[in-house]
């Protein structure tokens, strides 16, 4: 007990005393908190200090696949409408752009008027070409061909 006194300095109060070893206490819990969250991908949070984690459900579901090594990698997520990695099919902006179409469009047999055929043809083929591009680079000899298709078309439907 006479350690004790010894080692404080004589204006501390044991008050002082008991605050200061409190704070350090809980630096060092917030700081084990801080650890554990980075290792085990969880978030912490300031204001209750408690550690926040994904439901047992969402990590039960596989979002890792085990690869032949024993390793794990994460897995990409990938639409099943254009096939490109990122997004989902709820998500895919082709199927916004195909949707767009669906709506843009006259009649089903609107091929069969007259009028409407040239730009009907116009609508689609600019629509196929949204596609493409993604797919395709703006130095493609393709690409080129396509687009000044479209302009001569483009051009004689003014004409008209």
């Amino acid at each position: 007990m006479s350690d004790l006194r010894e080692e404080s300095s004589p204006l501390e109060t044991p008050e002082e005393v008991i605050a200061e070893n409190e704070n350090e206490v809980q630096a060092l819990e917030l700081e084990a908190k801080e650890v554990e969250a980075k290792e085990g991908q969880c978030q912490t949070s300031q204001s209750c200090g408690e550690i926040v984690r994904d439901p047992k459900i969402v990590r039960a579901r596989s979002c890792v696949d085990l690869s032949p090594k024993g390793g794990k990698r994460k897995r990409v997520l990938s639409c099943g409408i254009c096939k490109l990695q990122g997004h989902t099919r709820k998500s895919c902006p082709m199927a916004a752009e195909v949707e767009k179409f669906k709506k843009g469009r006259s009649a089903p047999n609107a091929y069969m008027d007259g009028d409407d055929y040239v730009s009907d043809f116009l609508h689609d083929l600019l629509f196929v070409l949204v596609i493409v591009k993604r797919n395709l680079s703006s130095t493609s000899v393709f690409f080129r061909m396509i687009m000044e298709l479209v302009m001569v078309i483009g051009v004689a439907v003014n004409d008209k």
